[in-house]
């Protein structure tokens, strides 16, 4: 579900976020992305949701593909929940993986998307992470930047919550 190879998303905002674990304080990062993308996407999230937001029109192109939105007065739509392990991987401006930034056992939570005519979908989503301090650094410097991310969601498990433990 929701995975993403080598995309283009804005980071939108960072928040930092401190939290204790037992006498350990654990530093974490908020990341809030986000990305237009098609709304074949959809499909990762329901088998029918794509179908149940967009038609194909009175015209339909050659290869079938839903353009049209049904329901233009639905706005914004939420996907609640939170998922983990997500691997999050920033992809850095260098021909070599290791220009990239590589997040393991992040948290993905507060999926929000808006449908647009055309067959686009307007993604706007959170993922915490636990960067040592260089790539926090980095991340920081990324503030409202696109980047190319690879989002692998293959292992990850639905948990109650929307992401603000």
């Amino acid at each position: 579900m929701f995975d993403l190879t080598k995309q283009t998303a804005r980071v939108d905002n960072l928040n930092p976020k401190p939290e204790m674990h037992g006498a350990e304080e654990v530093k974490f990062i908020d990341i809030k992305l986000k990305a237009d993308l098609s709304n074949t996407i959809l499909d990762s999230f329901s088998p029918t949701l794509r179908e149940a937001l967009f038609c194909a029109g009175p015209q339909p192109d050659m290869h079938g593909h839903l353009k049209h939105l049904k329901h233009p007065e639905l706005g914004v739509q939420h996907w609640a929940g939170e998922f983990r392990p997500v691997v999050l991987q920033i992809h850095g401006s260098g021909r070599s993986a290791k220009d990239d930034m590589v997040f393991r056992e992040t948290r993905l939570s507060k999926i929000a998307f808006e449908p647009k005519e055309g067959g686009t979908c307007a993604f706007v989503w959170n993922i915490r992470v636990q960067p040592n301090e260089a790539d926090a650094g980095r991340l920081f410097g990324l503030m409202h930047a696109e980047v190319r991310i690879t989002q692998d969601m293959s292992a990850a498990t639905t948990h109650e919550g929307d992401g603000d433990e």
